[in-house]
């Protein structure tokens, strides 16, 4: 096989793999040892730990490094027999929340799960032993890695102290990769140990320590009784969301400003429940649902958007 028809066949067969291959692989589709290191002689390939190379199709990739350790914990199949299969280390723990883009907390080593124990001479690469349920795991950036209620729940067992546990909500909930009801369920045997009722109560406690967001998108995609209830308390916090909303829909493009307006039905939904929280009339309730409503139909309309006074007039009408 000559160096051109060698590089083509690698390109094609590392295409889900984000243009890494394992020696193994190599192998199984007809290019030897000594043709792999030829190609790392003449810079077509770089060798980026034992046993992976990298083609020049793979540089961009941010999750090259875990990509290669990822390979390297069952080298003789691609990333495509592996994506569903159970058999195989799934990202996990910290490396599934980096994964994931949740929070701050910097992966000392590549974390894997796998349903059998695993030893490894590679020292950057820590291996968990589990038996992941399918709807455990999912597909991030072509790698198979636990669902972010999983991976919450992992880390909650293993060590990530509260504060990175609380950027990691946040983040989650801000980014819509997983529901509210779905981590809370996770969370809920860990709540005990931190003298709490249920899981819900610990994302409460964990959204109010790490923040709200600081968009209204983002806002939207959160916003539940549990949340409304100090906001509406919060007369500070209500005007920073009349803010977030003027601001926004005045220089924002249509699409976001449909965005947008998501906040106003999640709140109109969660005034639902407000009685069970706090003592609010039900004159109180039906104001402070129009004062939603308003907030929904300006933000569609766009051209009409509401501005900072128009917003708090709305809203004091409730308070």
């Amino acid at each position: 096989m000559s160096t051109a028809e060698a590089l083509q066949t690698l390109h094609t067969a590392t295409v889900s793999q984000h243009g890494l291959i394992t020696t193994a692989q190599a192998a199984r589709i007809g290019i030897s040892r000594t043709a792999l290191a030829r190609l790392v002689d003449g810079e077509a390939l770089a060798r980026i730990r034992h046993g992976v190379y990298a083609l020049p199709s793979s540089d961009g990739d941010p999750d090259q490094d875990l990509r290669a350790a990822w390979l390297s914990t069952d080298p003789r199949r691609f990333a495509d027999e592996r994506a569903r299969a159970v058999d195989t280390p799934v990202v996990s723990h910290a490396s599934a929340s980096a994964l994931h883009r949740m929070g701050d907390l910097v992966p000392i080593r590549h974390s894997f799960t796998a349903p059998q124990r695993k030893q490894t001479r590679q020292t950057d690469i820590r291996y968990h032993r589990a038996a992941l349920d399918p709807a455990e795991i999912t597909l991030v950036n072509d790698m198979p890695v636990t669902t972010v209620p999983r991976t919450l729940a992992d880390l909650a067992s293993a060590y990530a102290d509260d504060d990175h546990l609380a950027s990691m909500v946040r983040d989650a909930l801000s980014t819509s990769s997983a529901t509210l009801e779905a981590i809370a369920t996770a969370l809920d045997v860990h709540a005990a140990k931190r003298g709490l009722a249920s899981g819900m109560d610990l994302v409460n406690q964990y959204l109010i320590s790490a923040g709200a967001p600081r968009t209204a998108v983002d806002v939207a995609r959160f916003a539940a009784p549990a949340l409304v209830v100090p906001l509406l308390q919060d007369r500070e916090a209500m005007s920073r969301l009349a803010r977030a909303l003027s601001s926004y829909v005045n220089t924002v493009d249509t699409q976001l400003a449909e965005q947008i307006s998501a906040i106003a039905p999640a709140l109109k939904t969660a005034t639902e429940t407000l009685r069970h929280h706090i003592n609010l009339p039900d004159e109180k309730l039906s104001n402070l649902a129009q004062a939603f409503s308003y907030i929904q139909k300006s933000t569609l309309s766009h051209d009409q958007a509401p501005s900072e006074k128009d917003i708090n007039d709305r809203l004091d009408e409730s308070a």
